[in-house]
């Protein structure tokens, strides 16, 4: 579970660009199904010869198979009879439609449209808040989440109507590997999810996009940029499928990652290559959000639904393996320890670097992962690697000549 890296720098246009990009799509889904309702509310307000009714058409034939499907036709109705049968429609429903309230989803909608601002905080809030501004649009525009949830989500929706929106957000991830720092799934950090090159220049497209407050319960979240992971499969429709994710009990990798505080520990008696098993231990107290967040709760129904190291199955996941890795990357930098110093002193004649950067080359070479955390997501592994490092500069060569490792150690602790 790590942290996904946007420079600060890079963050305000990184926003920009990914507004931009959608924008305008999402802004005529939101005009389409305004001019749904307000016509399905009034009909008199329809204007056959301004409004692209080939797209109202489509979106007022759902609305009114969420209202009342017993009344509705099984097929869509052909666009030339939208008049009619809106006006048919409302005839024999004007108790349930008036019940909605749907005044309030219309005004929702039509001031995402034209008050540029607030679309564009919807689309770009960033993790630690999209949750609280999800709730507070539904607060201050009184929507009813049983009544008008659903139908939000027609304009929210990815596959249908108008632009297939959810194209140009891949696009806006995997178009090219420039676009993000991170190759593996942060969930995880053992799949590759950056895009495969195909022999006639193309992509092949293997990460998947996990919303992490799910589209159904979160539908104005569903194109939230940092309301989507990129993951891969089987961290997204294997493990966490259909399971709610919560500020309480889940960490959105956007935010935070697993860190020092959380660390993959090996377990032995005397020699670590006497070594048992891998665990996961934790420097914080079980009371903490943290805590739950990574670790859920124990005490609560279904345990492996909370914390996201349950629910991706990380630990089980990494231990086939993990102990024969642990014990050669151990072993390598046990091997290498003591001849660092001397290496460092070659390398700086040869290429004039400093410690810290010589010692970031050796261990890339050997340790085949990234040491630092922000550039844990380009390489598959590297957080169990770097806590593996750490493991040997704090627990089993606390005497090492090499102190300036302990100073970058110490440099990066949070």
């Amino acid at each position: 579970m790590i942290k996904i890296h946007i420079p600060a720098a890079e963050l305000p246009s990184r926003k920009m660009q990914y507004y931009n990009l959608i924008q305008n799509a999402i802004r005529i889904r939101l005009r389409n199904l305004r001019v749904s309702l307000e016509n399905l509310i009034n009909p008199t307000t329809i204007d056959i010869s301004s409004q692209p009714l080939g797209s109202i058409n489509a979106v007022s034939y759902k609305l009114m198979k969420l209202i009342d499907p017993a009344s509705t036709s099984k097929t869509r109705p052909q666009t030339a009879d939208y008049e009619m049968q809106t006006k048919l429609f409302r005839s024999k429903n004007a108790t349930k439609i008036n019940a909605l309230d749907l005044k309030f989803v219309i005004n929702l909608l039509n001031d995402l449209d034209v008050k540029n601002d607030l679309l564009y905080i919807l689309l770009t809030k960033e993790a630690d808040g999209i949750k609280g501004f999800n709730d507070k649009l539904i607060s201050d525009y009184s929507i009813d989440e049983i009544k008008h949830l659903n139908i939000i989500k027609l304009a929210f929706n990815y596959e249908e109507f108008d632009r297939d929106i959810a194209s140009e957000i891949r696009n806006y991830y995997w178009s090219s590997v420039d676009k993000i720092s991170y190759t593996f799934c942060p969930y995880c950090n053992l799949v590759k999810i950056a895009p495969d090159k195909m022999p006639n220049g193309g992509q092949i497209i293997i990460g998947t996009l996990d919303h992490f407050f799910n589209k159904d319960d979160f539908p104005l979240l569903s194109y939230s940029m940092f309301n989507l992971v990129p993951s891969c499969q089987p961290c997204n429709m294997v493990y966490k499928k259909k399971i709610g994710f919560t500020e309480l009990y889940h960490l959105n990798p956007h935010y935070s990652g697993a860190n020092k505080r959380m660390r993959f520990e090996p377990k032995y008696k005397g020699d670590f290559r006497k070594m048992e098993e891998i665990t996961i231990s934790h420097h914080f107290a079980d009371t903490t959000l943290e805590y739950q967040q990574l670790m859920g709760d124990t005490k609560l129904p279904n345990p492996f639904e909370l914390g996201n190291l349950n629910v991706f199955n990380i630990l089980n996941r990494y231990n086939p393996d993990a102990v024969d890795s642990a014990k050669n990357r151990l072993d390598r930098i046990d091997a290498t320890n003591k001849n660092i110093p001397y290496i460092k002193k070659h390398l700086q004649r040869i290429f004039g670097k400093p410690d810290p950067e010589v010692y970031r080359d050796w261990y890339l070479a050997n340790m085949e992962s990234s040491f630092d955390e922000k550039d844990f997501g380009q390489r598959a592994y590297s957080k169990f690697n770097r806590d593996m490092h750490d493991f040997y500069y704090r627990v089993i060569d606390t005497d090492s000549v090499n102190d300036f490792v302990r100073q970058i150690n110490d440099h990066e602790e949070d």
